[in-house]
């Protein structure tokens, strides 16, 4: 009983037999001389050749798969968030290319003071709500209020707004809701004169009259006698 194999299983065979006689018969080093152990030698060759190129290739895929790879990244003057962020990410890796981390604070700021002499035939005495004195509080409440008043320190009787914005600048500019809120009137005095008024100055027997106004303010409302010395 003979068996036909089947067109499908025929051709594989076909094919497989090829590329093996293929392979076995591949030379790439063939010359002009055609003896066989020439041939032999020279096809045991090839085979080698392909054999240590595949295993070339095959290192440098494994090696391109399990190796990792490094990128330089630049970021140009980083926000201090931004900075942190990459601390935080790179710690090992984060470079700073800056020639210096630090410098003398002369190299990049320096301070000057300025004292403000008052424009002739002009007096700077208190004005304003919270009777604002001096060339150079006059200076610095125009200078933030937008408006001349070292050269017309008058402007603060004349325009009744102005009186109120250089009251609120000296409140804001000096802290003074601090002390306001902790009942501390001496520490309000201090602030607005008391290079005049505490500690035995020129100005004690103001200050007393202050605090007995103070006083009696505090008895109309109902809140008694302060917590805090209102003496400076």
């Amino acid at each position: 009983m003979s068996v036909e194999a089947s067109p499908k299983v025929s051709t594989s065979l076909n094919w497989k037999t090829k590329i093996l006689n293929g392979l076995k018969t591949l030379n790439l080093f063939e010359t002009e001389e055609n003896s066989a152990e020439t041939i032999y030698y020279q096809r045991l060759s090839t085979r080698l050749y392909i054999s240590l190129v595949s295993l070339f290739m095959i290192i440098l895929i494994i090696y391109g798969i399990f190796s990792s790879r490094t990128i330089n990244v630049t970021v140009s003057q980083p926000l201090e968030n931004e900075f942190k962020q990459l601390y935080t990410l790179y710690p090992d890796t984060l470079q700073c290319p800056c020639s210096r981390v630090a410098m003398q604070y002369g190299e990049i700021a320096f301070s000057e003071v300025t004292f403000h002499a008052g424009k002739p035939n002009k007096l700077y005495y208190g004005r304003g709500w919270f009777q604002l004195s001096w060339p150079c509080n006059y200076h610095a409440a125009g200078r933030s209020l937008g408006v001349d008043l070292l050269s017309d320190p008058d402007l603060i009787e004349k325009q009744q707004d102005l009186a109120v914005k250089t009251a609120i600048w000296f409140y804001k500019t000096n802290k003074m809701d601090v002390p306001a809120k902790q009942g501390d009137f001496a520490a309000t005095t201090r602030i607005i004169n008391g290079k005049l008024e505490c500690s035995g100055g020129s100005g004690a027997a103001k200050q007393k009259k202050r605090v007995e106004s103070y006083k009696r303010i505090r008895k109309c409302f109902g809140l008694g006698e302060p917590k805090k010395n209102p003496m400076c």
